[in-house]
């Protein structure tokens, strides 16, 4: 969708439409929760995620699919205050035990990425719900971390600061950081009107030393990595986020980003720089990528290859039930 307001190519609608067409005939639920399932057949995940509908949401609205992002919208703001542990935060999404599950337990971290693309994409309508959720954020100390790059060669080894991949993890995930970044420096300038100073002097506080950060890795490697904690897979089973090579950033789900250059690291932190490179500039909202900035051209197919519908694509409901 973006790229097609930045090229003004119809066929680039089409594509992002048609994704969305898949995922609402493959992936819809229809209880009380509403919402999109984690991926589509003929993989099956049936849990819900609230990044995921996040995700969604701003994908629907870019593309006018008004009913679609409603669905999506329903489901983020249902996670809000569901994990007891977290009241001010949106839990991470369903069960996947079950096709359309219900909530996940308390057992299960609060997502990074679930509180500050929620800022970004607007998914929230409750301006209540939002500042409490950004003053979590911001106070709490379950979603921030520092990791000092001994591995860089520097002398001194740089401390950096950013978020964890959720609560229950160990070490910065840079991908959730830059993202970090970008809704706290929207927040900040469009949305934190009426706020006390002491609140907009924490944010900044957060916003100014990982941005300070993400530059660093910048400038030191010319790209991002997921994580600057070293150590292999094998040490990551060890499951001690103590030790000195650990496995790289413990998500606290069950995997672990490692310390290589990271696509989507680099491209948010992209996005974060172009945002606002220092304290100093003004923010550009062209960079938010959960909303568009530009026009959708109209639709055409000019662009896409002429090809057989596959015999394994999804044309049906009748057999996504299968």
């Amino acid at each position: 969708a973006h790229f097609a307001a930045a090229t003004g190519k119809g066929c680039y609608r089409t594509a992002a439409e048609d994704i969305l067409r898949a995922i609402s005939i493959a992936g819809s639920c229809a209880d009380e929760l509403d919402g999109y399932l984690a991926r589509l057949p003929p993989n099956r995940g049936n849990q819900r995620a609230v990044e995921h509908n996040i995700d969604i949401y701003a994908l629907a609205g870019m593309l006018g699919q008004w009913k679609l992002q409603e669905r999506a919208g329903r489901f983020v703001q249902s996670m809000y205050g569901k994990n007891q542990d977290y009241p001010q935060a949106y839990n991470v999404g369903t069960v996947g035990s079950q096709r359309c599950g219900p909530t996940s337990t308390d057992e299960d971290g609060i997502p990074a990425d679930g509180q500050f693309w929620n800022v970004l994409a607007h998914a929230e309508p409750d301006p209540d719900r939002v500042g409490k959720s950004v003053s979590w954020l911001i106070y709490s100390d379950s979603i921030w971390e520092y990791d000092k790059d001994f591995l860089s060669k520097l002398d001194p080894a740089p401390m950096l600061h950013g978020v964890r991949f959720t609560s229950k993890g160990f070490g910065i995930q840079w991908e959730e950081t830059a993202g970090a970044v970008i809704a706290l420096s929207h927040f900040l300038a469009f949305r934190s009107e009426g706020s006390e100073d002491s609140f907009k002097e924490q944010l900044q506080r957060r916003l100014t030393a990982s941005r300070l950060s993400l530059r660093t890795l910048l400038k030191t490697y010319g790209a991002v990595p997921a994580s600057v904690r070293g150590g292999n897979g094998e040490a990551y089973n060890a499951h001690n986020p103590y030790s000195t090579y650990p496995g790289g950033t413990d998500t606290g789900m069950g995997f672990p980003y490692l310390r290589m250059i990271h696509v989507a690291s680099t491209a948010w932190t992209g996005l974060a720089l172009m945002s606002r490179t220092t304290a100093a500039d003004p923010v550009w909202s062209g960079a938010n990528p959960m909303r568009l900035s530009g026009r959708l051209p109209e639709n055409d197919f000019y662009c896409l290859p002429e090809q057989q519908e596959p015999d394994s694509s999804i044309t049906d409901r009748a057999c996504m039930w299968k």
